[in-house]
């Protein structure tokens, strides 16, 4: 009889270890494995243990969302009164605060961030780079607007009511400029008027403003007093997005009405078999809502469009890059060089203008005689330069899931996904991400589109 001593060995219990807690990482992260009556149970706690609290909280956010759509300064001044209520009233939210780091939107923001801070170890002047990932710095928002997420329905109603004090700045530039009354004017080119803000910036925020109101505006299902609520914000959204002369954004704007259009009537196509009346007040409503854009715009209209063909072919026929429409092409066509030479890594985070200038120089061309921009006036086309495919596929994983959060309802359910819809949309004409504004207008639209959320007024 064998005397050998028999031990454990303890490299299974150690496998079972690691597989136990890889398999409650896993479980941890999917989505389908939260639990959303535990999830609802947080928020309500939150109320029956301080509901002041609870108010102030939702009031500073609001205040947050309004400024949003004002000026810069009032844009950074507006988020710091939210972010300190979030920390204080952790005491009564942390509950909720889990749930939010279980989200992709949030776990993938902080994978993007990661890859992007790995990228500022080959940039070649770190206050550039630095600057070009500055958008990261709104992801506060995302934890911060967490515990009010369950009154997402007054959320949704500062941001719309921001956007419509941004437009007054608009009618009152108009009004300055009819007048002769200088101090109701902003600095602005002869016809292009965007309120205080700067014109593209302007056009891309209120092309995500357009798309806050276009759900309820299409879906026939909305109450009347909403929809005709909607209509009217979706008109003077349009006739702002014309007024600003932002070409983008106008080719945004439009491409956001046809693509909701199309799904609204998708969706309701076996609705309107048979009932004329609906189709015809749609076509009425279209004719309308054209006919007041020309009015009020068709002089930008038409000095833009003049001036797009003339830039066109000054572009392409003489080779001539030094005009508004010139230097965005150039910029878009050596983005896209950048990737095709920098697929993985990308040529890194500030290195674009360094690289196109290194490029000219190459090529016998002195730098200082081409106008060259320190973006590439396409939110993709700088993401793939600078960061490289991996890059694209966070941000297009956030997009996924933001864009995500839409289910069927009336009234203004999915007016954050639209928004972001159409702030994405401006974004292939504008680098959304290297502007405060549109950057923390983008965080905030993420936070408000997470793919769980508690019960709240609008469903």
């Amino acid at each position: 009889m064998s005397t050998q001593a028999y031990t454990k060995d303890p490299q299974p219990a150690r496998r079972s270890r690691f597989a136990r807690g890889l398999a409650a990482l896993s479980t941890w992260y999917r989505i389908d494995a939260i639990d959303r009556s535990a999830l609802q149970r947080t928020f309500d706690h939150q109320h029956q243990r301080n509901e002041l609290s609870t108010r102030i909280h939702l009031a500073l956010a609001m205040l947050f969302l309004a400024g949003l759509a004002g000026p810069t300064s009032i844009t950074e001044v507006a988020g710091i009164p939210l972010m300190a209520c979030a920390l204080i009233r952790l005491n009564y939210s942390w509950r909720t605060m889990p749930y939010i780091f279980r989200q992709p939107t949030m776990n993938l923001t902080g994978l993007l961030a990661l890859w992007l801070g790995l990228g500022l170890v080959r940039s070649h002047n770190l206050h550039d780079a630095i600057d070009d990932i500055a958008f990261l710095r709104w992801a506060w928002v995302i934890p911060a607007l967490w515990p009010v997420m369950d009154r997402k329905k007054w959320l949704v109603g500062a941001l719309c009511t921001g956007f419509l004090i941004g437009n007054m700045s608009q009618l009152s530039h108009a009004l300055g400029s009819a007048l002769n009354i200088d101090w109701l004017t902003w600095n602005r080119l002869p016809n292009r008027n965007s309120g205080w803000w700067d014109p593209v910036v302007g056009g891309s925020m209120l092309t995500a403003a357009l798309g806050l109101h276009l759900h309820a505006a299409f879906n026939t299902n909305t109450r009347p007093k909403i929809r005709i609520l909607a209509i009217t914000g979706m008109l003077v959204t349009l006739l702002g997005i014309f007024a600003t002369g932002t070409r983008g954004a106008w080719l945004a704007a439009i491409a956001l009405i046809t693509l909701v259009a199309a799904a609204s009537l998708w969706s309701a196509r076996t609705s309107l078999t048979g009932q004329p009346k609906r189709v015809l007040t749609g076509c009425a409503l279209a004719a309308a809502v054209i006919a007041t854009v020309w009015f009020t715009a068709g002089n930008t209209i038409t000095t833009r469009v003049q001036e797009t063909r003339h830039e066109l072919t000054r572009a392409f026929e003489n080779n001539d890059y030094s005009t508004f429409t010139g230097s965005r092409i150039m910029m878009n066509q050596w983005a896209a060089r950048a990737f095709v030479q920098h697929p993985v890594l990308g040529v890194g985070p500030g290195n674009y203008k360094p690289w196109v200038q290194e490029q000219l120089q190459s090529q016998n061309i002195d730098p200082s005689t081409r106008s060259i921009h320190d973006h590439a006036h396409s939110a993709y086309l700088h993401l793939a330069a600078t960061v490289g495919t991996p890059g694209l596929i966070f941000a297009g994983l956030i997009v996924f899931f933001g864009l995500k959060r839409t289910k069927p309802g009336a009234g203004y359910i999915n007016a954050p996904a639209l928004a972001l819809l159409g702030l994405l949309l401006a974004g292939a004409f504008d680098t959304i991400q290297a502007n405060a504004q549109t950057s923390a207008l983008l965080m905030t639209l993420l936070a408000l589109n997470q793919a769980v959320q508690p019960t709240s007024e609008d469903g």
